[in-house]
């Protein structure tokens, strides 16, 4: 089988804008909340307070749309997932660049997940778990190949691809185990053939 050579679609930059834009909005109603418990209060002016919290709102929101929004852009524009015969290898990273080898057969099992945001945008995300998985990892993952659009079909792939890996090393046991017994009846054999030269000799 070919490898096959995997980027997450466009649209899951998309996902990061929504999931940022309901963060303000959050931000924005529970600023608006404070404000009006805060106005019941007479010692409390009402418009110092608002232009205070509408400026650091306003701040919030320039500094992730200058810093963190591209930041996220050429984090997404790096992602590469490449599904092998063998393994699945996830290239990640604009700075340091890391590529995370996941063999398939430490895998033990796949994970689909979409949030509202990707049902929306008609992507998901697969999360591939490894029987030495890191510990430290918060998620309980080895690795994620984030806004995949084909999902279903990536899937029964990896799918297919672990079986094929599993049948190949139960077939290679199996031999393992034919070879061994080869060699233990030619060593019997030898001993035998030793044991009657010796007979004849005598």
């Amino acid at each position: 089988m070919k490898d096959l050579v995997l980027f997450p679609e466009k649209s899951f930059f998309k996902k990061g804008l929504y999931v940022d834009l309901t963060v303000f909005f959050f931000i924005l109603i529970a600023g608006v909340l404070v404000i009006s418990l805060a106005s019941l209060s007479p010692e409390v002016h009402f418009f110092v307070v608002l232009e205070i919290f509408l400026f650091l709102w306003v701040l919030v929101l320039i500094v992730v749309s200058i810093i963190v929004l591209p930041l996220f852009y050429l984090w997404v524009k790096s992602l590469q997932y490449i599904i092998g015969n063998e393994r699945i290898i996830i290239k990640k990273g604009f700075i340091t660049k890391i590529e995370q080898n996941i063999p398939f057969k430490s895998v033990t099992d796949f994970m689909l997940q979409r949030t509202i945001f990707d049902r929306i945008l008609g992507i998901g995300s697969i999360r591939v778990q490894t029987a030495g998985q890191n510990m430290n990892s918060v998620s309980g993952f080895e690795g994620i190949l984030h806004g995949i659009k084909d999902y279903d079909s990536i899937l029964a792939e990896l799918r297919l691809r672990i079986e094929t890996v599993m049948k190949a090393v139960d077939t290679g046991a199996h031999d393992n185990k034919e070879i061994d017994v080869r060699h233990e009846i030619l060593n019997e054999l030898k001993k035998i053939r030793e044991h009657m030269e010796k007979e004849n000799r005598r």
